[in-house]
């Protein structure tokens, strides 16, 4: 919901493998971001990977979002 996840309608392997010829398509992916969560003396660090189109920028426009959602403090800026 953050706007964090890519739709990719190309299908993978398996889905490719297990298709029938005269079935219908197979459904598109929804591709969601890796994240490690470590404990820290001041709360939670957290850090994911990227996927195409979806950056730092877009992570920072969602902090506030993520932070409400995880029940954390956004850090200050210049932390």
């Amino acid at each position: 919901m953050a706007g964090l996840t890519v739709t990719d309608k190309t299908p993978g392997l398996l889905a490719q493998i297990t298709a029938q010829k005269d079935g219908a398509a197979p459904a598109p992916r929804v591709l969601t971001p890796r994240i490690k969560v470590n404990p820290d003396r001041f709360g939670v660090i957290v850090r994911a990977r990227t996927l195409p189109q979806v950056g730092l920028e877009e992570y920072q426009k969602a902090a506030r979002f993520l932070a409400d959602a995880w029940r954390c403090r956004t850090a200050p800026a210049g932390w």
